[in-house]
């Protein structure tokens, strides 16, 4: 916060009028995802009750103290000790139940990753109310606001995000020794941080590989920052495993299981439904947003680092999603997000006309109709598409936020095509 507030390399100052804002904005979005999680209408992991019924409470054990039991005691998720570990101190600390812990860990650090956000991009030059739009995007975006409904389930990835983010503070304000610190402790808390190693290293650590020659200590310097917390993750691993041979062996068994994950992914009609809709979910709108940035803008800098590095993570990471991880928990195709998130407010802003002409376009009863009935085939092709899968929308907010999606997206379209016509009837009359 102390850092926030005295501003740092490449920002801005921000003021303590601009931090409460930043408060305030975080503070109502983790609240809303919180309310959408506990409402009684929905059936999410904070909230479960299963099949065999039972009074609804806000928090309920069910789901949270299975889930807590077993990611400390799976091999695939006993190697991810830093979740569970705070979630078990938290409890012990403030005396309270282990579903409560793990809602104060996994928001608290939701809440935070928002702070993170805003400040990465305060540092990438961006100004205040776009870096607000930045926080505000990554916290209602649809693996964190319905990050605890199923089958998304999210455990690690709060404290994953967290330390992510640090890590690229530490890049920009170029701190080696804490970026190694930093994404050890990251790939510690979920191994798939090593997906952005390759981005990092390309287009973060300032080496222009074009002149190797005159760069080899350079070069050599940033592979080694890099290879580091593969490094510690490696000994790590060794440690883990070494200490209990059986582990090893359980292992190698879940590692074969991995196997058939792609089978799992693209088996049927309805499991491949279930992953092209995880896909677009997730990708949906930032992806639209970067492609419509990038056809009317030829910038460089931080801009078309963010956009290079993002495009090139959603590459890999949906390859691992595809062949190695249960696909229909959408919050795996969002680790590179990460990349975009502290820029896209800027790119948001810079796409949507919030002009008093473009309001008075809008409002027009044509356009309004428009809007209507462009997201009304959304909600049908969407609410058919979800119908060929067993995902259960009744129990979750899926099918509505897909929607409002929709929305934003022809909203999006009528901002661009006043914008054209705003341009040539200015140009028609130039002499």
């Amino acid at each position: 916060m102390v850092a926030l507030i005295k501003g740092s390399k490449n920002s801005q100052h921000i003021s303590l009028r601009q931090v409460t804002a930043l408060v305030f904005v975080c503070s109502i979005l983790t609240l809303l995802s919180l309310s959408l999680h506990v409402a009684p209408f929905n059936n999410s992991m904070i909230n479960y009750v299963g099949e065999n019924g039972g009074e609804k409470v806000c928090i309920s054990d069910e789901f949270l103290d299975w889930s807590v039991n077993y990611h400390a005691s799976l091999i695939d998720f006993k190697k991810r000790p830093i979740t569970t570990f705070l979630v078990e101190k938290t409890c012990h600390l403030l005396k309270v139940r282990s579903s409560v812990a793990f809602v104060i860990v996994d928001f608290g650090f939701f809440f935070l990753c928002g702070f993170l956000i805003y400040y990465l991009a305060r540092l990438y030059s961006i100004s205040h109310s776009y870096s607000l739009i930045s926080a505000a995007l990554f916290l209602s975006s649809f693996s964190i606001l319905l990050a605890f409904f199923i089958p998304i389930a999210t455990y690690d990835e709060p404290v994953q995000y967290f330390l992510i983010l640090l890590s690229l503070i530490s890049i920009e304000r170029e701190r080696g020794v804490l970026f190694v610190i930093f994404f050890s402790l990251a790939t510690l808390a979920r191994e798939s941080s090593v997906i952005l190693l390759p981005a990092i290293l390309l287009f973060y650590m300032g080496v222009n590989w074009s002149k190797f020659g005159q760069q080899k200590m350079k070069i050599l310097k940033t592979l080694i920052v890099c290879a580091l917390p593969v490094v510690f993750y490696s000994i790590y691993l060794f440690w883990f495993y070494s200490s209990e041979p059986q582990l090893l062996i359980e292992a190698k068994e879940a590692l074969n299981e991995r196997a058939d994950y792609f089978e799992r992914n693209f088996r049927n009609m309805s499991y491949t439904l279930r992953t092209l809709i995880s896909f677009i979910s997730i990708y949906l709108l930032p992806a639209i947003l970067v492609l419509v940035y990038l056809l009317k803008n030829k910038k460089d800098g931080i801009w078309n680092i963010s956009m290079k590095a993002f495009g090139f993570t959603v590459l890999i990471n949906t390859l691992v999603v595809f062949v190695s991880v249960y696909a229909e928990e959408a919050r795996v195709f969002a680790l590179p997000l990460l990349l975009i998130f502290p820029v896209l407010g800027h790119i948001w802003g810079s796409q949507f006309n919030w002009s008093k002409p473009f309001f008075k376009f809008l409002l027009d009863p044509r356009r309004i109709l428009t809007l209507i009935v462009w997201t009304a085939v959304g909600w049908y092709i969407l609410q058919f598409l979800y119908s060929l899968t067993d995902i259960n929308i009744a129990d979750s907010l899926f099918l509505e936020y897909n929607v409002l999606t929709i929305f934003v997206i022809g909203v999006l379209v009528l901002s661009l095509y006043h914008d054209h016509i705003s341009r040539s009837e200015e140009g028609s009359i130039l002499p």
